[in-house]
């Protein structure tokens, strides 16, 4: 083995197992983790057929009570291409990460005989809070065999985070005997001119990544340096902790020849961040309806002490051409927070491949 390869596959085992570590802050994701790719492992810049913009939305409990978007909603939009001449693919990208004013309510029930503390009338413990994530990527291509390649990635951020006071609620603002009283004063030292200046920080990935035409895997680690995450400042302050995911997927043909238009594609996600783990599982299939390509699967996520959720998904490339559109439902198993109903979570993605004069790549993994 070439000493180069030792000294990666060296560093990505020291990467890894300094992941295993206590979770004090988790970063977010989608489940259409293959229709993300920059998100999913910075050594995937680069790898589809052509130039690639994509656009992805997901809605995280959608059955709260103050609106379609009132839980934990994603953007992200990113662009990507591969520049034969460096062997590289170059990429940027812009997330969001937001929390609406009507996140959960903790530990207040609903049927308190205080009106002021019931579910319906409570402003929310949970205050909105947004981290915008610029996001530039780079990977290098490596040759191992014909058809066969490893890309080493890794990508920065410059994270910029603001959050909301105003549904603040604390303890010295409930009445024992009325519930929550707006005329109490707050908390000073939570007071807007207070919490308005949140540190920004920088945050750093890596990732490596092994594909053919028809079977592809990797592993990603986020947050290298473990920024903090500062709103007040102090000694208690908050670690975003290594997060180490596994991922890999093959195509099986449903004839004797490979058929680029009818397939099965079992794919699989595995991430630990501190001590909680998750697994996602599934498959698509792929068929043609008239002249466009469809897609449809079923996913199953699994925190290892309990079955989370089952997640149908459905695709289509109008006209075969260069857009894709796919939608996939988080169908939640139980509610989450106990009473309160956080119903399911509907995610969509916008995939663009654009060749124009540009010939396409001539090997790349075949994702969602």
């Amino acid at each position: 083995m070439p000493k180069i390869l030792k000294n990666i596959l060296s560093f990505w085992l020291i990467l890894i197992l300094l992941g295993f570590c206590e979770l004090k802050a988790q970063n977010m994701e989608f489940t259409q983790f293959y229709a993300a790719p920059l998100n999913l492992n910075a050594a995937l810049t680069g790898t589809g057929k052509c130039q690639r913009a994509i656009a992805n939305y997901r809605n995280q409990w959608s059955g709260l009570d103050r609106g379609f978007n009132a839980g934990y909603t994603n953007y992200m939009a990113s662009y990507d291409k591969y520049v034969k001449k460096y062997k590289s693919g170059i990429g940027f990208s812009v997330l969001v990460d937001n929390s609406g004013g009507a996140a959960p309510r903790i530990n207040q029930d609903p049927n308190a005989t205080n009106s002021n503390i019931a579910t319906t009338n409570a402003k929310g413990i949970r205050s909105a809070r947004t981290f915008y994530h610029p996001t530039l990527h780079y990977a290098y291509k490596v040759f191992l065999a014909e058809n066969f390649i490893m890309q080493i990635g890794m990508q920065a951020s410059y994270v910029l985070s603001s959050i909301r006071s105003d549904n603040f609620i604390f303890e010295n603002q409930i009445d024992p005997l009325t519930g929550y009283n707006s005329s109490f004063s707050n908390d000073p030292s939570f007071l807007a001119e207070n919490i308005n200046n949140i540190n920004p920080f920088f945050n750093f990935g890596s990732g490596i990544a092994f594909f053919n035409d028809i079977a592809f895997g990797g592993v990603s680690v986020k947050n290298i340096t473990q920024p903090k995450l500062s709103y007040l400042g102090g000694t208690n302050v908050p670690t975003l902790y290594r997060r180490i995911t596994v991922h890999g997927g093959t195509i099986i043909p449903l004839s004797t020849h490979y058929n680029k238009e009818t397939f099965i594609a079992p794919e699989f996600l595995f991430s630990v961040q501190g001590p909680l783990k998750q697994l996602n599982f599934g498959l698509y299939w792929e068929g043609k309806m008239a002249d466009h390509p469809v897609y449809a699967g079923m996913w199953v996520r699994h925190s290892l002490s309990y079955l989370d959720a089952f997640i149908p998904y459905f695709g289509i490339q109008p006209n075969s051409g260069d857009m894709k559109v796919a939608f996939s439902y988080d169908v939640t198993l139980g509610n989450g927070f106990g009473f309160i109903n956080t119903g399911g979570t509907p995610e969509l993605s916008l995939i663009f491949e654009f060749c124009g004069k540009q010939r396409p790549v001539p090997v790349c993994p075949r994702f969602t």
